[in-house]
């Protein structure tokens, strides 16, 4: 079943911009079983595409939170050399940009129109022109039974 399992690059659309386009392909000879194979890939994709992307947001939050919190603490040894009073600081719940990478299904599967394999056309033709040569061939060499004479009827 993994050989039938194809992903690819897909060459016809256009490689601009943050974006890679890709083929995911699966050859059976069930075509809605096939088609729900490729859409249960295109699902587990996607779910380890989102997992990745909030575990990345995570760790840039978390990041974010030390920066903020040194910042703080710095802002607050100056305001103690200042002399300034130093006022309680809001948490600021805004979330945290990232740039990860986003899966986006283009073209959800489909049926084929028509079917891949078998090539019943292919296949006919094969086996007629076999026939052919196999006939052509028991014709050359077939070996001729030696006459035998019929006794003449007599009335």
């Amino acid at each position: 079943m993994r050989q039938d399992i194809q992903i690819s690059q897909d060459a016809r659309a256009g490689t601009g911009g943050d974006y890679l386009p890709f083929r995911v392909t699966f050859a059976y000879a069930d075509r809605i079983k096939a088609q729900q194979i490729v859409q249960a890939l295109i699902n587990n994709l996607a779910d380890a595409n989102r997992i990745h992307q909030q575990s990345q947001a995570q760790a840039k939050r978390i990041i974010a939170a030390d920066q903020v919190y040194r910042l703080e603490e710095r802002i607050a040894a100056l305001e103690k050399r200042l002399g300034i009073p130093s006022t309680p600081q809001e948490p600021d719940l805004s979330p945290v940009p990232f740039s990860g990478i986003n899966l986006d299904v283009l073209d959800p599967p489909s049926l084929p129109v028509q079917p891949v394999y078998p090539d019943r056309v292919r296949f006919m033709a094969a086996g007629f022109g076999a026939g052919i040569v196999a006939a052509v061939v028991i014709a050359v060499f077939r070996r001729r039974a030696p006459a035998i004479p019929f006794p003449a009827q007599t009335a």
